[in-house]
């Protein structure tokens, strides 16, 4: 499994009006999106714009909306995230959930430069398969123009129109396989 999460430009939106320093002070909303190997989404929410990543994925795990035990049982499961995810806390709570989180670790969280961890080279191939979770992102946003800013004045449309995109994607997906 893999997590990622897009910040997309708020215009209308009332219920999630908050302004994001990364993006110049605007008022952004943010889509976490965790996604199996093959790009399927398994949980899809909106955050406010200030909310820190590793905190989204806390909840969404929190939630455990997404975890079939039957299917999910038979293999080795990896969580694969980016630097905005290396938290301790957030690997800890992976582990109670049988998974093996392969996070990229982030060179500013630790102040002695000769402790900086680096993933091992078998971590890194399987790493490498996060590339997906973008991939579903630059999919959304590249064929779904209207989900690219927030036109709805309530989050709920929004996250309609989303899982509208995301039944099409896998619809695709079905009909040309």
């Amino acid at each position: 499994m893999s997590t990622d999460t897009s910040t997309i430009y708020n215009k209308y939106n009332t219920d999630l009006v908050k302004r994001n320093k990364i993006n110049k002070n605007k008022k952004v909303i943010k889509i976490s999106i965790i996604t199996d190997f093959y790009g399927i989404p398994l949980n899809i929410q909106i955050y406010s714009g200030n909310v820190h990543d590793s905190n989204i994925l806390e909840q969404q795990l929190n939630e455990n909306l997404y975890i079939d035990e039957v299917i999910v049982d038979k293999y080795k499961k990896y969580f694969l995230a980016d630097k905005g995810y290396d938290s301790q806390k957030l690997r800890d709570i992976l582990e109670e959930l049988d998974f093996h989180p392969i996070i990229s670790y982030n060179k500013r969280n630790t102040k002695d430069v000769n402790k900086i961890k680096k993933l091992s080279s078998a971590d890194k191939e399987i790493y490498s398969n996060r590339i997906i979770v973008e991939n579903t992102f630059a999919k959304l946003k590249m064929h779904y123009s209207r989900l690219n800013t927030v036109h709805e004045r309530q989050a709920k449309n929004y996250m309609g129109f989303l899982f509208l995109a995301f039944i099409d994607i896998l619809l695709k997906r079905i009909y040309t396989a």
